[in-house]
């Protein structure tokens, strides 16, 4: 059976389709928007073993609207390739009925999500109860973070009144841990198996090796936790960033117990001081309240006029909340989900 070239046909857009993806990427986004030109990027993100996780409706042999996918597997084979982050989402206006709404549904077709998470969800996307209607649990991710007691002047942070919040962080636990920064190689040392079992979606020591030490732009750092008796308690992952001759940490990752979180205070205040960084911050879902509060975090919402940038590609100063909504089939372990989830930790530009 022919098509008709006025009817919207969609798939998964093979290899061969790189620059027509760039191209609609360049018109419906921005020729600045990196994934509009960098191709190596794209394929770290995005290219598959025989196509590309980006679903694409096509009309009259032209792409017409984009929804392209992460699964976890992307950086680990062995991971499930029904557990999934959704990324880039769009339809041109006036082309077809419901573009967006049958791409979405040829993803779940395609890929039988028994999770499936949006982290950096637009203001417009969200406010429109898609995700509502459609099941998703949704909310705001966490933003916390511990500011540093070695700096009094900030750059980046803009912070009204130092004396509460020096108060607020208070005087450092005495847990007895090691925190090492470790390479790539020395990753596989460690029995870290069961770290990945508090959590959905899945991950694994392959994934913080791809996903991380192997970024193709970013620099990441991964520390190990680690206890007097040589086991292995949690890894994090953080990117240090410089900016207005200043640094701050940025925690996008945290593999690990969330009872084994309040032992990282000590250590993130020696990385503080030996990075000169001004704060660390974290967004998060998952991680309750009250450990984040013993692990000495800020909510930076609760305190009036504090400013803890999140735009850097091009510097903004100004709070940015990050929206999530994700549905979870699996049950079980708790929903985690941290900046470096799905997209929201990639180069702009």
């Amino acid at each position: 059976m022919c098509l008709n070239k006025n009817e919207i046909s969609i798939r998964l857009l093979n290899h061969k389709e790189f620059n027509e993806l760039h191209d609609f990427i360049k018109k419906q986004w921005s020729e600045f928007h990196i994934l509009s030109y960098n191709t190596e990027l794209l394929d770290w993100q995005h290219k598959a073993k025989n196509y590309y996780n980006c679903v694409a409706a096509f009309k009259s042999g032209k792409i017409v609207g984009l929804h392209c996918v992460i699964p976890m597997n992307q950086f680990d084979d062995n991971l499930p390739l029904n557990q999934i982050f959704l990324s880039l989402w769009r339809a041109i206006e006036g082309v077809g009925v419901s573009i967006g709404f049958r791409m979405y549904n040829y993803v779940l077709k395609e890929y039988k999500p028994d999770f499936i998470g949006s982290v950096g969800i637009t203001r417009k996307v969200f406010d429109s109860g898609f995700h509502r209607r459609l099941g998703y649990k949704i909310g705001t991710m966490d933003h916390s973070v511990i500011i540093s007691p070695f700096v009094n002047d900030f750059n980046i942070a803009y912070i009204p009144d130092l004396k509460p919040i020096r108060k607020n962080q208070g005087a450092a636990t005495s847990y007895k841990s090691a925190f090492v920064r470790i390479s790539k190689d020395e990753l596989y040392d460690f029995k870290s198996k069961h770290l990945y079992l508090y959590q959905t979606p899945i991950k694994s020591d392959i994934y913080i090796y791809n996903r991380y030490f192997n970024h193709p732009i970013y620099k990441y750092h991964v520390y190990a936790l680690i206890s007097k008796d040589n086991n292995l308690i949690a890894l994090c992952v953080i990117r240090p960033i410089h900016v207005n001759n200043s640094v701050v940490l940025r925690f996008v990752d945290y593999i690990g117990s969330s009872q084994s979180f309040p032992q990282l205070y000590n250590h993130l205040i020696c990385i503080l001081k030996e990075y000169k960084a001004e704060y660390i911050d974290l967004y998060s879902y998952g991680l309750p309240l009250e450990v984040l509060k013993e692990s000495k975090f800020l909510n930076i919402k609760e305190i009036k006029g504090l400013i803890i940038p999140n735009h850097f590609e091009p510097f903004e100063r100004k709070n940015i909340d990050i929206k999530y909504a994700y549905k979870n089939l699996i049950g079980g372990q708790t929903v985690r989900l941290f900046k470096a989830d799905a997209d929201q930790d990639r180069p702009n530009c």
